[in-house]
């Protein structure tokens, strides 16, 4: 026993020493940007603390997915600058690389040039974003304590995955007086788990998910052109003088059938590979929401927006921050059982810790230096025509009284810059069109929100790649809802060159299809390399955006058909301009139609109890009803108002439209008037 002893204190002892000797390393890693050093230490001290101290360890495997995030950046960055001609930001991070690969016999990095290339490229936003600072393991106690931070990464070789729930400090209590005690150290509600996954499973997961996208896109397209071909008959009979008889041959319910059975296999397999670790992070996400909850248990009635929201009131919600290594994001996350919870009422993913801060921090300027700012933006004047024309629109224009809480940002409604349809690729008109949607949509709204937005369709004219980065750069949203991706129109190297950290929010409702967007598409395709076709998806496109400064990115996963577009372009409006809800809250609700229906229903429960203890009020203030047998009924009206029966809720089908539309970033933006 007393050998045992020794040898397990000597142990400790050598753990001891040696997480001291990784920890000094990985200081020193992280002050010299040594981002691959730093990646294999952190994940040594992972595994060194273990369970022995989840805190410790949760915020380094954390720090090992930022590095991780940096090195995965860092080479989408080189592919989208592989041509040093194509500007001078590639040229600078190409001389970079270079001077890095001949630091060991040149020793160029002592030089002055590398320093001066480090600092014109660190002016960047997208250098910024691939920087990991020195105080990562604080990074969490600077965000909104209402975060529910959940991590999800592979080790280096993939044959492990690990979980975690960060947890964020309390503040420590101001010592007034050093000789009283500060009580106990408050117990530490992380948790961190590791698991044994087979990496050709996941392999075979992306895989199928990568098809189901190609078929989907194939399958709407023959659609597409079906019911083109459809519509072009019935012109001819009807100038003939012919009635044109209906087809039932389209086998749209058959082909949506099958889609719907792909996604559901993908999601089947997912949780099959997920569950080894969900069934441990299960318990804890949802006793930890449930916990910071200050509403009542999850019923049909008890959702976080579920009741009436006054004009400019917030509530607080428990929000959920995935992050998850570019395996995972490419699969639907938000359709796993352990976010199914009630009580998470808003949540976005992103790429890690590291990213999430850089979206959120803001450095705070004093009134001095916040006014020259902006004597200094408006000096320049705008390089977009009606610019300042909208700047002068009053008349008929209602002020909008929606206060910021703390924890929250506020995007600001005047400056929303928009490209609805720029190619007109809309051959047939459609009710669901995109200019019919949006024009519908702007003139709604436009008392209090639209009024200044400005932007380009197809009816003006087509948009250049200046117009296009400068309606990026020039505004606090930008808006796309067209045909096809983003990518189509501005390429990768032009997109990350961009540096918009004021651009807040960008929404972006493409990935829809018709025969002349996929024609023009595909004559273009045809002059690119198969290196820059792979980087034109739905996550580089999220990747590169959020590299150019965008807090926050809403975006189509995969195609989808105009009807699905227009719906979630109405909710997205309805939550965000209409409701006040965060970003956070409209993605959660999007993802989630049933909880949109309890809010419906609680609201329209909530109006009609305000009625009937209306009309109970106003019938008791009248002398001649106030007999005892009214009072006992009323009462039990009230009494039966307040407690409904709950009914229990039947199996929902995960529908493959409900995940579709996602979001990345910042949870907690708000849109208002500044």
């Amino acid at each position: 026993m007393a050998q045992v002893n020794e040898n397990e204190s000597e142990a400790l002892a050598q753990l001891a020493q040696a997480t001291e000797l990784l920890g000094q390393g990985l200081q020193l890693s992280l002050s010299y940007s040594l981002v691959e050093k730093a990646k294999l230490l952190s994940y040594e001290l992972v595994e060194a603390f273990a369970q022995f101290d989840t805190g410790s360890s949760s915020q380094y495997l954390a720090l090992y997915q930022s590095c991780c995030a940096s090195s995965d950046l860092k080479a989408l960055l080189d592919a989208t600058y592989k041509d040093p001609m194509a500007s001078r930001k590639a040229a600078l991070v190409r001389l970079h690389d270079q001077m890095m690969e001949k630091s060991i016999t040149t020793n160029l990095v002592a030089g002055q040039l590398f320093t001066d290339v480090c600092n014109i490229l660190q002016e960047g936003q997208a250098w910024q974003k691939l920087s990991i600072l020195q105080n990562h393991l604080e990074l969490v106690k600077e965000l909104p304590a209402n975060w529910q931070i959940v991590v999800l990464q592979h080790s280096p070789c993939r044959h492990y995955l690990y979980g975690a729930v960060l947890d964020r400090p309390e503040s420590v209590a101001k010592k007034t007086d050093k000789s009283k005690p500060t009580g106990p150290i408050p117990f530490s509600k992380a948790k961190i788990q590791r698991v044994k996954v087979d990496p050709s499973q996941l392999d075979d997961i992306i895989e199928a998910m990568r098809d189901h996208r190609f078929e989907v896109m194939t399958t709407l397209l023959k659609q597409e052109y079906q019911r083109t071909i459809v519509k072009q008959q019935e012109r001819m009979l009807e100038s003939i003088g012919e009635v044109a008889q209906p087809l039932d041959d389209l086998n749209e319910e058959e082909d949506e059938s099958e889609l719907q059975g792909q996604f559901d296999k993908i999601l089947t397999d997912l949780e099959e590979y997920m569950k080894p670790l969900t069934d441990l992070l299960d318990i804890d996400i949802r006793a930890q929401t449930y916990k910071k909850s200050s509403r009542r248990p999850p019923t049909a009635s008890s959702y976080a927006e579920g009741k009436k929201e006054k004009a400019g009131a917030v509530e607080v919600a428990d929000t959920v921050v995935l992050l998850a290594d570019c395996q995972l994001l490419e699969l639907p996350l938000e359709a796993l059982t352990m976010f199914e919870s009630h009580n998470i009422s808003s949540m976005t993913r992103d790429l890690s810790l590291q990213m999430i801060y850089h979206r959120h921090h803001q450095e705070q300027l004093t009134p001095e230096e916040l006014k020259a700012a902006q004597q200094a933006k408006n000096a320049i004047p705008s390089r977009i025509p009606g610019a300042r024309d909208a700047a002068k629109k009053q008349a008929k224009y209602i002020p909008l009284d929606r206060p910021i809480p703390a924890g929250y940002l506020p995007v600001d409604t005047n400056n929303v810059k928009f490209m609805v349809d720029p190619h007109g690729d809309l051959v047939e008109d459609d009710d669901d069109s995109p200019m019919k949607i949006f024009d519908s949509l702007y003139n709604k709204y436009n008392q209090q929100f639209t009024t200044r937005w400005i932007g380009i369709t197809h009816l003006d004219h087509e948009p250049s790649v200046c117009e296009w980065e400068t309606y990026l750069t020039d505004s606090s949203s930008f808006f796309f809802y067209g045909f096809e991706h983003l990518l189509s129109y501005l390429s990768p190297d032009k997109l990350v060159s961009l540096d918009i950290p004021e651009c807040m929010m960008c929404l972006l409702y493409d990935s829809c299809q018709t025969g002349k967007s996929f024609t023009r598409r595909s004559i273009n395709n045809v002059l690119k390399q198969q290196s820059q076709l792979s980087l034109e998806t739905p996550l580089c496109t999220a990747l590169m955006l959020s590299l150019a400064g965008v807090k926050c990115v809403v975006a189509n996963q995969w195609h989808c058909t105009l009807p699905e577009n227009s719906v979630n372009v109405k909710h997205t409006f309805h939550d965000l301009l209409e409701r006040g809800r965060t970003t956070g809250v409209s993605g959660r609700l999007l993802c989630n139609p049933a909880m949109r229906q309890a809010i419906a229903d609680a609201e329209k429960e909530e109006l009609e109890r305000e009625q009937r203890e209306k009309e109970l009020k106003n019938t008791a203030d009248k002398p001649e009803e106030v007999a005892e047998p009214v009072d006992d009924e009323s009462a039990s009206v009230a009494a039966d108002v307040e407690l409904p029966e709950e009914k229990e809720e039947p199996e929902v089908i995960k529908k493959r439209q409900w995940y579709n539309m996602v979001t990345y970033g910042l949870p907690n933006l708000i849109v208002t008037q500044l």
